[in-house]
């Protein structure tokens, strides 16, 4: 039952355009809830014959590799959730897994049917800035440096692939997780889910502090030739870093505004006007976050 559910939704996420998306993300379900129930060793002659009925329904390689990515995904968070691990812990484990998928189908398709995904939006979103500029010299405007500077960042975009795979297998993982969590409480298997940590509690390491502020001397003092392996880990690195002082900043924020008792709605208003007015805001928002890593602001506020 659980190998003709996934078929099934295998077949709507190849064939049927309106629902596809939410059967992709639908297609880890069947094999968590069957590890949960019954654990990791019953669930691999499981895996065996998921992989033959997609390369079968599938029509070959394709469904053959989307079977290995979310599968394998879905045993081990299955496997996690069976072991009562941590929210956190379980979104680090299938995150790790459908980020290898998504890496490994990507040097598949440049291998075998010479297409790069990365190369190809990057051409679209030049294309669409040319005609941008087009259209505004045909009104006579003058395009400025606002078209410079985007296609300045869209040849760093070009780089920044091993980020984007990451920030994918990731968005996958916490989409899918919170769709098992729902399922799972929803057919009696909520004892095994442990309970997000609120938001505001969510802290990155200090090392990481440390990191990013030796990332920031090195680009200070030392300029990577574009394109160059250096270049590459730098800049992805670099970028990843960042999220991560900003999510600190935001939690700090959220932290605070629950001290202070200010309702959810205006955090949420809070970070949405962030992110509308751009990258002042998010200096700020950054700062905030480096700060609170450097001096622990939360614990000297909760000690006053």
């Amino acid at each position: 039952m659980t190998a003709a559910l996934f078929a099934a939704l295998l077949i709507i996420g190849l064939y049927v355009p309106v629902i596809r998306v939410f059967a992709l993300w639908a297609m880890p379900l069947p094999f968590i809830v069957y590890v949960v129930r019954n654990g990791l060793k019953s669930a691999l002659p499981l895996w065996g014959a998921a992989l033959v009925i997609a390369f079968v329904v599938g029509g070959g390689p394709l469904g053959l590799f989307l079977a290995v990515v979310f599968v394998s995904g879905g045993m081990v968070v299955g496997e996690l959730y069976h072991r009562r691990r941590p929210a956190f812990a379980v979104l680090l484990g299938g995150s790790l897994v459908y980020t290898a998928g998504i890496i490994v189908v990507f040097i598949l398709t440049v291998v075998f049917l010479h297409v790069n995904v990365i190369t190809y939006v990057v051409q679209l979103m030049a294309d669409g800035i040319d005609q941008s500029e087009q259209m505004m010299k045909s009104l006579g405007q003058d395009p400025g440096n606002r078209l410079k500077m985007f296609r300045e960042r869209l040849e760093t975009f070009r780089y920044l692939a091993p980020t984007i795979f990451i920030l994918m297998g990731t968005g996958y993982a916490l989409i899918t997780q919170l769709i098992a969590v729902a399922v799972l409480r929803r057919i009696g298997l909520g004892r095994y889910v442990e309970p997000w940590m609120p938001f505001r509690e969510w802290y990155f390491p200090k090392s990481l502090l440390l990191c990013y502020l030796i990332l920031l001397i090195v680009g200070f003092f030392h300029s990577f030739a574009p394109g160059s392996v250096w270049y590459i880990g730098y800049i992805n690195l670099l970028v990843v870093l960042e999220l991560a002082v900003l999510i600190q900043g935001f939690a700090f924020i959220f932290f605070y505004f629950h001290m202070k008792k200010i309702h959810q709605s205006v955090r949420i208003i809070a970070v949405i006007v962030t992110f509308l007015f751009g990258s002042l805001l998010l200096e700020v928002v950054r700062i905030l976050g480096i700060l609170d890593l450097g001096f622990d602001w939360r614990r000297r506020l909760r000690s006053k």
